[in-house]
């Protein structure tokens, strides 16, 4: 190991973490893992309401894909910035206006009397939620015990993957007593409530004390982009990652309302199977990670195995092979 790689662990096991089991979990994992629950939630609650907003707004397919981009597109804009800001402010501060901002993006959706507002809102939503995972990933290495983190890690993503369970099945018994504006409403109350929690209860003490210069933190941005290993990984996220998040959250509802003439019980039904697939195999893949790398095989060869299953399954729904099924969406989002 270099040295420098010894210093950084030397100093990662002595950094004082004050809090017991029962109290990470309290004061550190399980407020920031409400906001990371709605923030899957927000993105994937498009495949439900599609049809309401069809009817209502008269959104079109093309209009439902750029409303369901908007939050990609905050979200994205706010990577480069939130690392800066994580560095010199913390998670807890951070990621408690982060989510109000959200929580505003959600009041305007209710709201929103046409669908360029509505694009406005998801944007200001995705920009809100854009900390739900890396804020959390500092505060969980700043507090929890490193021979932890692997498993608290895994255990952080599947609370994404029940909220996008949240926006199925759900979500469909709450739009039986509400319309959307009353559920997107109902959202805004409880990210505010996020936010709170985070607030007040999680630790301080992860931001930069004498935090450097904005100019070298770019700097230090700017070596990520030359790395080689970024730019094997980032084409698999690119068409992996993100064509499988554009059906999850929007395109799914749909095709199975459209193609395959499901009712709209039926489609949350097949999107709560996906979904769950999607949370189990957070868990999963983590695990299978290790197993194969014990035996020589590398983490992205995992990752482009992945990625061809859900190829396969997709291939497998496109051509009508039980189509109306689950096992296929299951392997998609599993």
């Amino acid at each position: 190991m270099p040295k420098d790689d010894t210093q950084n662990t030397e100093l990662h096991s002595e950094i004082d973490r004050p809090y017991g089991p029962v109290a990470l979990f309290v004061f550190v994992f399980a407020p920031f893992a409400t906001g990371y629950f709605l923030s899957f939630l927000y993105r994937s609650i498009n495949a439900l309401i599609a049809p309401n907003l069809v009817a209502d707004l008269g959104a079109t397919s093309s209009t439902l894909g750029l409303l369901t981009a908007g939050f990609f597109l905050g979200f994205a804009a706010m990577q480069l910035p939130l690392g800066v800001m994580l560095d010199r402010y913390g998670a807890a501060r951070v990621q408690s206006v982060l989510l109000l901002v959200a929580a505003s993006g959600a009041l305007i959706f209710a709201v929103a009397p046409n669908t360029a507002i509505l694009i406005l809102a998801r944007a200001l939503i995705g920009v809100g939620c854009a900390g739900g995972l890396m804020a959390a990933f500092k505060a969980i290495i700043r507090w929890f015990p490193p021979n932890r983190l692997a498993l608290v890690n895994g255990c952080y993503l599947a609370v994404g993957g029940l909220g996008a369970m949240a926006a199925t099945k759900p979500a469909e018994m709450v739009l039986q007593l509400t319309d959307w504006r009353g559920l997107f409403l109902s959202l805004a109350v409880l990210t505010l409530v996020s936010a709170t929690l985070i607030f007040l209860l999680a630790p301080r003490g992860d931001g930069a004390e004498n935090p450097p210069a904005l100019k070298v933190q770019t700097r230090e941005i700017s070596k990520v982009f030359g790395d080689k290993l970024f730019w094997r990984v980032a084409p698999l996220s690119i068409f992996g990652m993100g064509g499988a998040m554009s059906i999850q959250t929007l395109w799914a509802g749909p095709w199975l309302t459209d193609a395959v003439d499901l009712g709209r019980d039926d489609v949350a039904t097949r999107l709560l199977i996906m979904n769950t697939a999607v949370a189990a195999g957070f868990i999963a893949t983590g695990w299978i990670s290790d197993a194969l790398r014990a035996r020589g095989i590398s983490t992205l060869h995992v990752m482009a195995g992945g990625t061809l299953v859900s190829m396969a399954a997709l291939l497998a729904i496109a051509f009508g092979i039980d189509a109306a099924g689950w096992l296929h969406w299951a392997a998609f989002g599993f």
